[in-house]
């Protein structure tokens, strides 16, 4: 840890002066480039990103060609797009920043957006949520594009109309909640064998209860 005003020989910097504000983070003061840059007028010393932790189609910001894409990573360097072309670059020696927000758990950093996206894609599948395009194919050809219609007996009363994509897109989320609550059930370590019974038989009632939308489904092995 440096203190301001104090030197330190950084790696191809020689002798040169850090601020710490906030503490881990420094930055060169003078003109004198960063030795093994590739680019003309060189880089200046600051935190910056692994070649280890680039990936293809990653967003970073150079300090003097801006933000560009990772389009292919070597050994010794990765080749970014920049707005003026593609450029080697050695990330650690041309101070390459990421231009994504980043997250690292348990020592592994990756894109913000993708810890997000793999974070909801998991949880909807514990939950057994799937997305409404993803259901619709297991509705059966001839009900697509359908129209579910609730007539009151009064005819001064409007009847109520509902697209069958959306009605079975509900019915299809209330069978794969009971799927989870039955996984969930028979895993329990709390539950006795005689209450795991019981919520078996309601599981089992809940289904019976909705067979008559089986007609609904294309395959027989995915309805109630």
């Amino acid at each position: 840890m440096q203190r301001n005003g104090e030197t330190r020989e950084g790696r191809g910097l020689g002798k040169r002066t850090f601020d710490t504000f906030p503490s881990w983070k420094g930055q060169a003061e003078g003109p004198e480039p960063v030795s093994g840059c590739v680019f003309p007028g060189g880089c200046y010393w600051k935190r910056t990103v692994k070649l280890s932790e680039l990936h293809l189609g990653q967003k970073v910001v150079h300090p003097q060609y801006g933000e560009g894409e990772v389009r292919s990573i070597h050994d010794h360097a990765a080749e970014i797009l920049f707005r003026d072309g593609r450029k080697p670059v050695d990330p650690e020696a041309c101070g390459l920043m990421p231009a994504e927000s980043q997250a690292a758990l348990s020592g592994l950093k990756v894109p913000l957006d993708t810890l997000i996206q793999q974070v909801v894609e998991a949880a909807a599948d514990r939950l057994g949520l799937e997305k409404l395009e993803s259901q619709v194919h297991e509705l059966a050809p001839r009900w697509r594009k359908g129209m579910l219609v609730l007539r009151p007996s009064d005819p001064a009363l409007q009847p109520k109309e509902i697209e069958l994509e959306v009605f079975f897109h509900k019915l299809v989320m209330m069978r794969n909640q009971l799927r989870v609550l039955e996984q969930k059930v028979n895993s329990s370590e709390t539950l006795s064998s005689a209450d795991k019974f019981d919520w078996q038989q309601y599981i089992t009632r809940c289904y019976g209860s909705m067979t008559t939308f089986n007609l609904l489904f294309k395959e027989k092995e995915s309805a109630f």
